[in-house]
């Protein structure tokens, strides 16, 4: 039911990709890296690519970025974070491919253990925790995960 799940998604994903273009173009994002014990909490999308990526998403109007993080998380995942658990790395712009770039506000947050999560069915097909170095070069994790993994995990991390 799953495979048959993500394929219909992909299907709905590309046939209003022309709306989701513009939606997403100029519309303001979020991503979080959420890190607990050497490894990063990977979801992956119903709708899209099928490549895995970090919770976030959109900042609804009015609704400040880091606010619009946690409650993203929260949605997804199920793990309550508080405002000062999260680092702010700024604002940058990702680019799933040559024609898709969209900005997003990256927070950070390093837990001391993995909270139990609960996977939000209508949005994701996937959620896991993964290793980073596996995440930071794994191709079935997306392009824009993959280079913030890289460039906000530690260092030490990575290697193992």
């Amino acid at each position: 039911m799953t495979n048959l799940m993500n394929v219909m998604g992909r299907i709905v994903f590309w046939l209003s990709w022309p709306a989701l273009h513009v939606i997403l173009h100029f519309g303001f994002r979020t991503r979080v890296l959420i890190i607990a014990k050497g490894e990063v909490l990977l979801v992956k999308d119903v709708i899209g690519s099928g490549k895995w990526s970090l919770p976030g998403g959109g900042v609804r109007h009015g609704e400040a970025p880091l606010d619009g993080a946690i409650r993203e998380v929260y949605e997804e995942t199920g793990i309550r974070l508080k405002p000062a658990q999260l680092t702010d790395c700024g604002s940058h712009t990702g680019h799933n491919n040559d024609k898709h770039h969209y900005r997003y506000q990256l927070y950070t947050v390093t837990l001391p253990d993995q909270p139990a999560t609960k996977r939000q069915r209508k949005e994701l097909s996937a959620l896991e925790w993964r290793p980073l170095a596996w995440a930071a070069q794994d191709p079935s994790v997306g392009k824009v995960a993959r280079e913030i993994i890289t460039a906000w995990s530690p260092p030490d991390a990575l290697l193992q």
